[in-house]
């Protein structure tokens, strides 16, 4: 089961979240503390809004070796309009 990580700031999370998920804001990826909280044992899927930001922490993840990460394309709002659908 992959891990799944918000990568919005925490209150950007009020109203739609991913249940489940663990919030890790993109910052900490730029500047490498997430690295510390992001396993490396399990797939990983990030996600943001609309997929910018989760792009930008999953090049960070594979830079830094991850053996399966990736983001969600479209972010929160293509999950929450799949989930409508």
């Amino acid at each position: 089961m992959p891990v799944v990580v918000d990568v919005r700031e925490p209150d950007e999370r009020v109203g739609l979240v991913v249940p489940g998920s663990v919030n890790v804001p993109v910052g900490r990826f730029d500047d490498g503390t997430a690295l510390a909280d992001v396993p490396f044992d399990r797939p990983v899927v990030l996600h943001c809004r609309s997929g910018a930001r989760s792009a930008r922490a999953l090049r960070v993840l594979l830079d830094a070796g991850h053996p399966d990460a990736r983001h969600l394309t479209g972010g929160v709002l293509a999950w929450a309009a799949l989930r409508r659908d």
